[in-house]
């Protein structure tokens, strides 16, 4: 049953990145595929490493999910920001300056200095708790960022404050729960291992792996749930287009054939008809109001 969840979460989690990249790439909806794409490979490197024996035969691969982890905080936070407040600058990459700088140290470390990488050269050591004590620390820090960009910008206010406000708050838990992950999994290698009998140590690193999928499982199903209730708060769909098609309407309606219309002449009755004819106004709001309901997919009910 566990490893049928990794495997679901991991192949659900690379679906959903790829169609959030594939159906608007924008700069908020990169940063949001990144993060279901970064859980995907997060997911799988699990997998490998609890259920194969690919960590001995490939140790190299050990370093990837403490890469992950420090992708994870700033990737979050740029996305919210950006949803928020569009202003990506070219130094907002050096957000990712410290997972470069595991990477290199660690190929460094690993590879040249200390010679052919061996599991437990790296598994339980001394660097790796340093390494995930500061993966905890830069994913808190990250979240508490992630709090104070959307609660400094009073985006309700805004025309597309209520647009995001949802979706926001939907992603705030979703950091929650990686960054609860996180300290549980520090927790373990740091602490329970080293000190308790192999028995407790064991049945802990039991709570860690189903704590591990079952959130990243909640994740993905409640984002997939809430994407079909709510498609266009997701993907970040602003109102701008539904003004622009409004003005088009307004302005390129064709005419009736063999009938010119303008703003002034009134409807021509039919035997046995009314005019139909209504104020511009309220046409103006009906067909804004359709459009809306169109793009909520409320006819597919």
């Amino acid at each position: 049953m566990t490893i049928a969840l990794f495997i679901w979460a991991a192949i659900q989690s690379l679906l959903f990145g790829a169609n959030i990249l594939l159906f608007r790439r924008n700069k908020a909806n990169v940063f949001l595929g990144l993060f279901f794409i970064i859980t995907f490979v997060n997911i799988f490197h699990q997998y490998l490493s609890r259920f194969t024996i690919l960590k001995y035969e490939v140790p190299e691969i050990l370093f990837i999910s403490d890469i992950v982890g420090f992708l994870y905080g700033p990737i979050i936070y740029l996305y919210a920001r950006q949803l928020i407040f569009k202003d990506f600058k070219a130094a907002n990459y050096l957000h990712f300056l410290p997972a470069l700088i595991f990477a290199v140290y660690f190929a460094l470390r690993e590879f040249l200095i200390n010679g052919p990488l061996e599991f437990f050269d790296y598994i339980n050591s001394t660097f790796q708790r340093v390494v995930l004590f500061l993966i905890v620390l830069s994913n808190v820090v990250y979240f508490m960022l992630f709090n104070r960009v959307v609660e400094q910008h009073n985006y309700r206010k805004r025309s597309k404050g209520d647009h995001f406000i949802g979706w926001l708050t939907v992603f705030y838990i979703f950091f929650g729960l990686k960054v609860l992950t996180g300290i549980i999994f520090f927790s373990y290698q740091a602490f329970v291992q080293p000190i308790y009998q192999e028995e407790v140590a064991n049945h802990y690193r039991e709570f860690t792996e189903y704590t591990f999928i079952f959130f990243n499982t909640i994740i993905i199903i409640v984002t997939t749930y809430w994407t079909i209730k709510n498609p266009f708060q997701v993907y970040n769909l602003s109102e701008q287009r539904i003004r622009e098609i409004e003005e088009s309407t307004q302005t390129q309606s064709p005419p009736k054939p063999g009938k010119k219309v303008n703003d002034q002449e009134p409807r021509v009755k039919g035997e046995g008809e009314e005019d139909l004819k209504i104020p511009r106004e309220e046409a103006k709001e009906k067909i804004v109001h359709l459009m809306k309901f169109v793009q909520n997919k409320k006819h597919l009910d």
